[in-house]
């Protein structure tokens, strides 16, 4: 494992100037074991390799690869770019398979941030960190205290919304939502979905397919879900020991 830092100029691997007069600046490299990677300021490029990785590239504009393993990224800029693929081998008698290069996570402090191709998990970060949108592949996302808007879009996403007043949209896939604290939204839309309002005045809608509405405590001050697509032959109603038939009309509405 090695712990790497850059300098408060643009550490990368270019050439700057004409020739004769080309100015060459280093990559923040690391190696095939899990390493820190710390940029700094400037627009830096850091390069994880190998192992589980974690790349924090500073202020400026970074561009981020991290290489096989498990490795987590710290975006504080919309001009961050996180570059990770997908990696080709043989298989026998078959021809070429594909793979990811492992289950990445991103830490994003920016007002707005999409996840990019073959990443998997997104966390807001901070008192800014409003929206997050996924990709096609299976997502983890998560909000901040603060109103969160989270979008799953295609795969079989997690979605939590934590604290704050949220609005969740799962997409397509077979998804999983959670409200948390706060008057929360969620729209499980199309797929098999989970949806699990928390604490507050949530407002449950669980789209096509076969859904389940889960609620896991009654408290008179927990506030009351409205569900409001619930269909007696293709959706359910998910209750944990903290509740009885005797309070269970109490804590929710349905609306036809």
């Amino acid at each position: 494992m090695a712990t790497i830092y850059g300098t408060n100029a643009s550490d990368n691997n270019s050439f700057q100037g004409l020739w004769p007069y080309l100015v060459y600046y280093p990559e923040l490299v690391g190696t095939d074991y899990a390493d820190n990677i710390y940029g700094f300021n400037g627009n830096d490029i850091l390069k994880g390799k190998g192992g589980n990785d974690y790349l924090n590239g500073g202020t400026g504009s970074d561009t981020m690869y991290g290489g096989f393993g498990n490795d987590k990224y710290v975006v504080d800029s919309p001009s961050d770019i996180v570059v990770e693929n997908i990696f080709f081998y043989p298989i026998a008698n078959w021809g070429i398979g594909t793979a990811q290069e492992g289950i990445d996570t991103i830490e994003s402090w920016t007002n707005s941030y999409t996840l990019p191709a073959n990443v998997e998990n997104l966390s807001l970060m901070g008192n800014y960190a409003l929206t997050g949108r996924g990709n096609s592949l299976d997502n983890s996302l998560s909000g901040t205290n603060n109103d969160n808007f989270l979008f799953g879009y295609d795969g079989h996403d997690s979605l939590s919304g934590l604290d704050g007043n949220d609005v969740v949209f799962a997409g397509n896939g077979n998804d999983m939502l959670w409200g948390d604290n706060g008057h929360d939204y969620l729209y499980g839309e199309a797929g098999n979905d989970i949806l699990v309002g928390g604490s507050g005045y949530d407002v449950l809608m669980g789209g096509t397919g076969n859904d389940r509405f889960d609620f896991e405590t009654y408290r008179p001050t927990a506030g009351i879900d409205t569900i409001y697509d619930f269909n007696a032959v293709e959706d359910s109603i998910g209750l944990d020991a903290d509740f009885s038939l005797g309070v269970f009309g109490k804590g929710l509405s349905f609306t036809h």
